[in-house]
Formats: structure tokens, sequence, C-alpha cells
């Protein structure tokens, strides 16, 4: 039978071990700086991964699954490895929708002929510049990356595959807001989108600790809006901006943090088998939903932990319920939460208030230009 909830599947066949060290990544290890171990998912689990994802999107009456292969950096998985689980997916009724999150530092014709071949999407992290990017994303032996991501967009367009950048703001870039968007398109990147800094789990997550503050990220948001006004280009799509837009039309969010209750359609599985919501909660508020090892994912789905879980996190928008942007932002990202509510939610009621006032002052012109003529 068809449920309500429909899946994306983040697996992390590395967990979270980079060839990076970048300054504001949440897996490296205090202030040692240390590497992540790397523990890579054995191929038998990653199988059964496969299977399991087949098997409950047949009980859901679906032809596609959806599958985001993540880390740390995915590729340190290996090719080979990837080319196994590939032919190995041929075997079901279903088709995989395949898309890679990497920093692009390892990227090279094989892996890319691989993509072409599967039809994979590529997510390149990327913060700007080079005078932005490699004070930020640097790899083990401190030198910027830049030079290395670029080269794996290069080939990517050599081959026609589709990609993307994820850029994280820090403290540090969210200075540059025109400057980082100028240089993406310079660069003939219009699909791109921006993440705040987020440090610390949500009991500890302030400007002091290295997240983003929230006024900083809105200030930094409307100068990117104002720079995507006067694009007017509409390939240009950036996510946060698109769903913004589509809301104050009376559309749908597509983006999980604006879609209030969507928080545990993303479920994220570990090297070592264990099931959890996005993995943004391995470092605040939750346990593991379960263990693939053991459980299929369709048991994990409909068990009473995956229930509760999904039900706490909802509750939240309870707190919600009298503010005037809710039904843009759907009370934001869970991971942002304490006990008084969203870190960043002055960043959604500034950022929307200003996204509004602008388009609504497009529209009125346009309308007395109509008059006009």
């Amino acid at each position: 039978m068809k449920r309500d909830l429909s899946f994306e599947y983040i697996l992390k066949p590395v967990g979270g071990a980079c060839n990076n060290a970048c300054t504001y990544c949440y897996y490296l290890q205090n202030s040692e700086r240390q590497a992540v171990k790397m523990e890579r998912m054995p191929l038998w689990l990653a199988k059964k991964i496969v299977k399991d994802i087949a098997a409950d999107e047949q009980e859901n009456e679906s032809t596609t699954a959806e599958i985001i292969w993540h880390g740390g950096e995915p590729l340190l998985a290996g090719i080979d490895f990837y080319k196994s689980i590939f032919d190995y997916q041929k075997r079901f009724p279903i088709s995989f929708k395949q898309s890679f999150q990497t920093n692009g530092e390892l990227m090279t014709q094989e892996w890319c002929d691989l993509f072409k071949e599967y039809e994979c999407t590529v997510g390149f992290s990327m913060d700007g510049p080079p005078k932005i990017h490699d004070q930020q994303r640097k790899n083990r032996n401190g030198l910027g990356t830049s030079s290395k991501v670029l080269n794996g967009m290069k080939l990517c367009t050599g081959k026609g595959i589709k990609f993307g950048v994820l850029c994280v703001v820090t403290d540090l870039s969210s200075k540059y807001p025109e400057t980082i968007s100028n240089y993406f398109y310079s660069k003939g990147i219009k699909n791109f989108d921006f993440l705040p800094s987020c440090k610390g789990g949500e009991e500890v997550m302030t400007s002091s600790s290295g997240s983003l503050s929230p006024y900083k990220f809105s200030i930094f948001m409307e100068k990117v809006f104002d720079w995507y006004l006067d694009k007017d280009d509409p390939d240009v799509d950036i996510r946060i901006i698109s769903n913004v837009m589509s809301r104050l039309f009376g559309g749908r969010n597509t983006l999980c943090s604006m879609q209030g209750t969507a928080c545990g359609r993303f479920l994220t599985i570990y090297p070592d088998g264990k099931v959890m919501f996005c993995d943004d909660y391995e470092y605040t508020m939750f346990e593991a939903l379960g263990n693939i090892k053991m459980e299929s994912i369709s048991q994990i789905i409909k068990g009473d932990r995956f229930r509760y879980m999904r039900e706490s996190v909802n509750r939240r928008l309870n707190k919600c319920q009298h503010c005037e942007v809710v039904t843009v932002c759907q009370g934001g990202c869970p991971r942002h939460w304490n006990e008084e509510g969203s870190y960043f939610c002055s960043y959604y009621k500034e950022f929307y208030y200003y996204c509004y006032d602008k388009i609504s002052q497009i529209l009125q012109n346009a309308g007395k230009n109509k008059i006009k003529m």
C-alpha cells in the first residue's frame, strides 16, 4: 500500500572519512584536527541495502529510488565499489536515481565515465573563488583545493554530466555575497545553493561556537537575492531562493528544511549499518533508528522508534503556530532548534520579509506600467 511519506537514502560508504580538513567540518575531532578513521561499508552490506530499498519501493508502489552518496568524501570508497553496486542494481525492477556530494579532488576521467554511464548527478562542495575557498577548504597538507575542484567540474562538463555547487557560508565568506555569486556565474555554474556554517549540537549552536550568526546570514542572502533579481537569468537556480519564491506565489517547497513535517524523509545509512534521519542528527538529539544488518528498511520505517522520533521532531512546530512566516519556513531544520526555538528564526523572518517586499514592489511597478500603456 502506498504511504504518504516518500524517502531518499543518504548512503555514507566511508562514514565521515575525508581527504580534506575544512575549517568548519563537524567530523574533525576537537582541536587535534585528526582525520576520521575510514571504515568502508562492506560490499555485502551495500548490496543488502540496495535490495531492501528496492523491496520497500515496490511495496510502496514506486518504480524509482533516490540515493545520495555522501561523506565525508564518498569517492574514497573506490570506483570498483560503485561499479559492483551499480551492476547489482540492474537486478531489480526499480530505477535508481543517484547523486554524489563530493569535494571533487579525486575526480578523474574514469569517475566521469562511470557517472555518465549510470546517469549520476554531482554536487560539488565549493565556497567561492580561490581567495575564499582555499582559506576554508584545505587538504590534509594545509593546501587549498580550488584548482582540483575546478578540474573536476571541467571533466564533468566535458562528459555532459549535470552538476551543481553547495557553498558553505562562514563568518569569512559572508562578507562577499556578490563576489561569490559572480564567480559561480562566470564559471558557468548556475545551479548552486548556500548553507550557513553550523558548529556544535543544538545545545551549543551559537555565533561564538563557530556557527554563522542569523543576522550575517540574513544580510548575505538579501544581497544574493538582489544579485539574483539583477541578473534576471531564468537558468539561475539558487535552491533557497527558488523555494522562497515558490511559497510566495502559493507553490510548494522542495527543500526539506522548509517542509515542516518532512523530517525523516531522508534516511542515512552508515558503514556499520546504523540507520538515522539526515546525518545532521549524528551529533545532536537522536539515537539510531535501527541497524540494517539486523532489520530491513521496511521494518525500520514501520518501527516504533521511527514513529516516536518523527513525532518528537514535529512537535516543535506547536511553537510556530502564531508566527507570521511559518507558512514559508515551516519551522526550519529541527537540527537548529533548542528549547527556545530555531537558532535561525530571526534569519527566516528578516530574509522572507525582504523577499516579499522586493517582489511586491516589482509587481506594483509592473501594474503601474501596464496602466500607463
